[in-house]
């Protein structure tokens, strides 16, 4: 899902047919049951090299453009749980001294509004963002389908809908933050289950850290991808 093209502008519009109405029918999707490739990372990764919304449309189904679109959905996607979107607690993290500082930096992040921003997540909709997506470094914009009709946004646009700073957290005070510090492994057993209750742990590792690390751990591995 890392591929991302090089995006010079939108395709035509061959593919696409007159659409009545002012909605999408997303629902219809979910009652489709087609074939499907299999996908591993790298062949996926291959086959999107290309701008998918500027190569010819070879498929008679207008959720999709292309072949590699619809595989990515049926074969990889339709499969995959989206979670549910919780909000975070801020005051309750900050009122644990394991989680304080991440706290601190998740507002020096300009993170902060979103982690208090909950969204009511259609699973389609999320689904076939991911299969349709298109990027572009150059133009800072961004091209996906939902339902039947193809969608664009700046990156300003889509942090903004995401309540995203997007001067703040592009700038060099917010690239420059990390989340990891180097610990004395003294300070290790501070962070996971103690031995006596027999939870298998590995310093340095997830297995066997405490509720609260675990969180963190969760958190940050989230925003990190």
């Amino acid at each position: 899902m890392a591929a991302a093209s090089s995006v010079g502008g939108v395709g035509d519009d061959s593919c696409n047919e007159h659409i009545e109405g002012d909605e999408d029918d997303v629902i219809d999707l979910m009652g489709l049951d087609l074939p499907s490739k299999q996908w591993t990372a790298e062949s996926y990764a291959n086959a999107r090299s290309v701008n998918q919304l500027n190569v010819p449309c070879d498929i008679n189904i207008l959720y999709f453009r292309t072949e590699i679109q619809q595989d990515a959905y049926f074969g990889h996607l339709v499969k995959k749980t989206v979670f549910k979107h919780q909000t975070i607690d801020l005051a309750y993290m900050r009122s644990q001294p394991v989680m304080t500082d991440l706290v601190d930096r998740f507002e020096t992040m300009g993170l902060e509004n979103f982690l208090h921003h909950r969204c009511d997540w259609n699973e389609t909709v999320i689904r076939q963002f991911y299969a349709t997506l298109e990027i572009s470094m150059e133009e800072e914009r961004i091209w996906w389908t939902t339902g039947k009709r193809t969608y664009y946004a700046s990156f300003v646009q889509f942090a903004t809908a995401n309540q995203l700073d997007y001067d703040f957290i592009t700038s060099e005070q917010s690239v420059n933050v990390v989340l990891e510090n180097s610990l004395d492994e003294n300070d290790y057993p501070l962070y996971y289950e103690p031995a006596n209750v027999g939870t298998a742990r590995i310093f340095g590792g997830t297995q066997g850290l405490r509720h609260h690390p675990t969180d963190i751990n969760k958190i940050a591995s989230h925003f990190h991808a």
